[in-house]
């Protein structure tokens, strides 16, 4: 063989990128936007007051005192979920040399924070309130299942027109609330940024890039931000969610702060490393008739 080729060449190494790409999407806009508050107790309660609705109020001269009924303000409440993600290399793939990854152990821990984020924004959103037992997990009540006075479950093949979507914003607006961030999936967001509001877009002469978004939307009760969400939909593109929501009104109550668990926490009964990350968290909804949400619409324009 008069010259030698890379095809022959058992000596030669291969090129692996150093860095492990991430392509499963992790964000976390609903956890990661509202306010978060320390409580202390699995069961979290706060006291919700209403008016009565305005009247003339016209009282004759020297009129005798006359007493209506009074209300006490009355007690809404969720409960705690624990949330919790564990992890376990053995000891000889810690030692080993990677490609991209120079400490397995601690990899699997950014692995796992990620996706116990996405587990908080699902629940946070989709939880369905269960009281527990001793062999039955608590779990809290999301956004979508806590709303009740402006909540609309459409009929099938209903779209998310204009009007329809406004209507959504009055009804919260009329119970007081002002809406200021709306959560839709993928398809909702094409149809919002359709809307006939947005059919002229503005654009900086110097900036060469074509937009054709709506990332802010504004109507007659306020102004909101439109987020897309890829865990606001539901598993069918025709059975798509809108949730509208005044995030002041919503809160994350921290029982248990998300940790890393000491080894004292952990057993360590094998050979090689175990880890894992727990929080116990629920969901505040100070004012759920200052939210709306509409399931079961069509994705279609």
């Amino acid at each position: 063989m008069p010259v030698l080729q890379n095809y022959d060449d058992a000596n030669k190494l291969e090129e692996v990128f150093k860095t492990v790409i991430t392509v499963t999407p992790w964000e976390t806009p609903f956890f990661s936007g509202i306010g978060k508050r320390r409580i202390y107790s699995t069961i979290d309660q706060w006291p919700q007051a209403t008016l009565l609705v305005g009247s003339h109020n016209a009282v004759i001269e020297g009129a005798t005192h006359s007493y209506g009924t009074v209300t006490a303000p009355a007690r809404i409440t969720n409960l705690t979920q624990i949330f919790k993600k564990t992890y376990l290399v053995s000891s000889t793939e810690i030692a080993l040399k990677g490609a991209g990854v120079d400490d397995m152990f601690l990899y699997q821990k950014m692995q796992a924070m990620k996706e116990i984020g996405t587990d908080i924004e699902l629940s946070l959103l989709h939880g369905s309130l269960a009281s527990g037992t001793g062999s039955l997990a608590r779990q809290l009540a999301g956004a979508v299942n806590f709303i009740t006075t402006n909540a609309t479950a459409v009929g099938s093949g209903t779209k998310l027109t204009e009007s329809f979507f406004n209507g959504l914003v009055q009804n919260t607006w009329t119970q007081g609330g002002m809406p200021n961030e709306v959560y839709v999936g993928g398809q909702l967001k094409r149809v919002i940024t359709a809307f006939t509001a947005s059919s002229t877009l503005y654009t900086d002469r110097s900036d060469a890039r074509l937009k054709n978004t709506v990332a802010v939307y504004e109507n007659d009760f306020s102004i909101m931000r439109v987020i897309p969400s890829r865990r606001i939909n539901s598993t069918t593109n025709s059975n798509a969610t809108c949730l509208i929501v005044s995030t002041q009104m919503w809160k994350l109550g921290v029982l248990e702060p998300l940790k890393d668990l000491s080894k004292d926490e952990i057993a360590q009964n094998v050979d090689g490393q175990a880890g894992a990350i727990r929080g116990e968290l629920t969901l505040e909804a100070k004012a759920q008739m200052h939210s709306a949400v509409a399931t079961g619409l069509d994705t279609a324009f």
